[in-house]
């Protein structure tokens, strides 16, 4: 009993006496709707320390819960919602020693890990619905790691080190391809942290693809055959001919923009590409459009 009381103890001090950087904030607050359920948690452990975890609860009743015992107690860092249903959760997890991002669309009842980072938990910016950033660090008398992590409810748009910086000596610039836009139509996002009397800032830009995560929605006004297709495609649409054509992960990540004569000549080869499903972007002076592709 007082071996695992002794390591939650260790746990909990490295990463007090390590993670004393300060988080400076995020430069605007994120977008969400007023809320007609108080949301609230409780970090809590027994007497003789041998149990303990957190609940989360709605308007006062307890919806959901994780327990440990010994050194590996799960504690909540951090609770917000959206909107009545919709809410991201941080959990330390003394087990595996990383931060956890989680995501619930059922009132609290049931949560999904969409993301992981470092020890040291600094910050969460919730971009839109389906997807959150969590900023975490670790540092030590070595090492200087900043992470930010995108959480998703897309398990492609999942990354646990869209940033690992870790050098902490200059300012970072990433750009973002977000599948559907930030909450309050922001078009950047910047935070920083300080450290020793070091500051950092990192500068996120947002590029859009407004990717409809129903799937049934994502083909209107554009199709494209055949699909599934092995070596090449031709687009049918209602749009007039696009004047860019390019090839997406569904993370966001560009694959492959088409020449102008490829587009011109409606042939579009992915022969090259590995299988799997991918996102054509066609942009035309009428809007933007996105239409789902499996290669095979």
């Amino acid at each position: 009993m007082m071996k695992y009381i002794a390591l939650w103890v260790l746990l909990l001090t490295m990463r007090s006496v390590y993670g004393q950087a300060t988080f400076l904030g995020f430069d605007h607050l994120d977008c969400r709707d007023s809320l007609s359920n108080n949301y609230t948690y409780v970090n809590w452990f027994s007497q003789d320390a041998s149990s303990g975890g957190f609940r989360v609860y709605r308007n006062g009743t307890e919806v959901y819960n994780q327990t440990g015992q010994g050194a590996f107690k799960p504690a909540c860092l951090d609770l917000q919602f959206v909107n009545d249903g919709v809410g991201f959760m941080v959990v330390f997890q003394p087990l595996s020693g990383f931060t956890q991002l989680w995501r619930t669309e059922d009132y609290g009842i049931t949560w999904q890990q969409i993301a992981s980072g470092a020890p040291n938990y600094a910050g969460m910016y919730i971009i839109n619905d389906w997807t959150a950033y969590m900023v975490t660090h670790y540092f030590t008398p070595t090492q200087n790691i900043v992470e930010l992590s995108r959480g998703s409810i897309l398990t492609s748009n999942q990354d646990n080190q869209f940033i690992n910086d870790q050098n902490f000596t200059s300012d970072v610039f990433v750009t973002d391809t977000l599948l559907n836009a930030d909450r309050c139509d922001s078009s950047s996002l910047s935070f920083a942290l300080a450290n020793n009397g070091d500051t950092v800032a990192y500068h996120i830009n947002f590029e859009v693809l407004n990717a409809a995560l129903d799937e049934n929605q994502v083909e209107s006004l554009a199709t494209i055959y055949p699909n599934p297709t092995t070596d090449a495609f031709i687009i049918a649409s209602t749009l007039e001919q696009p004047n860019h054509v390019a090839v997406y992960t569904l993370s966001g990540q560009l694959i492959k923009a088409f020449s102008s004569a490829e587009i011109q000549n409606n042939w579009y080869s992915v022969l090259e590409l590995n299988q799997g499903h991918y996102f054509i972007k066609l942009e035309t002076t009428q809007g933007v459009r996105l239409v789902k592709l499996f290669k095979y």
